[in-house]
């Protein structure tokens, strides 16, 4: 059974160092990819970079285990992060 969940979100920020899921935002070796649909942050962490090179403010299709919230109000972290595609101006998936 596929639990993840369609999320169809602009890439705000990326950034690399910093551990989201730490109270203090305590430096770590992680990479951090931030989406944003409706005003909902999503926080994907990896240990490893993204072999996807995601551009900020594009709109993308992708596929993820919901986790928990964040501390203080950072948004929800995501796993298993499956990208599908970047979306074009027609609302249209763009396959990669």
């Amino acid at each position: 059974m596929d639990n993840k969940i369609d999320i169809i979100a602009v890439h705000i920020k990326e950034d690399h160092g910093i551990d989201y899921s730490d109270r203090y935002l305590c430096p770590e070796n992680v990479y951090n990819y931030i989406f944003e649909h409706q005003k909902q942050s999503y926080v994907w962490q990896s240990k490893e970079p993204c072999e996807h090179n995601f551009i900020v403010g594009r709109l993308y299709h992708i596929r993820a285990l919901l986790g928990c919230r964040l501390l203080g109000g950072r948004g929800l972290s995501i796993s298993e992060v499956e990208f599908v595609g970047e979306m074009n101006i027609n609302n249209k998936i763009i396959r990669m």
